[in-house]
């Protein structure tokens, strides 16, 4: 097991060894979405989960038309992303 945190830019070469080896990443960082996958890293644990969904169901059920989101690194675009592309 290896313990560690990814981004966008780490994310591929973590998945890669994951598979090749078969040996599990833990990770505090929030899932990375992958918008033709869902999520990526086969091998992967997240001990933090996404809230793009419950970020989604607050939208939907309010009926918004219009949200402001504020975000501050990748994991609050890829969160964005997410949520504009399920709406």
């Amino acid at each position: 097991m290896t313990l560690g945190v990814v981004d966008e830019s780490t994310l591929g070469t973590v998945d890669s060894f994951t598979r090749t080896f078969h040996v599990p990443f833990v990770t505090t960082t929030v899932p990375l979405w992958n918008v033709s996958t869902r999520f990526v890293g086969g091998y992967t644990l997240y001990l933090r989960p996404s809230y793009d969904e419950a970020l989604l169901s607050v939208v939907r059920h309010y009926n918004w038309k219009h949200i402001l989101y504020v975000y501050d690194n990748d994991a609050g675009i890829n969160t964005l992303c997410h949520v504009c592309h399920c709406s």
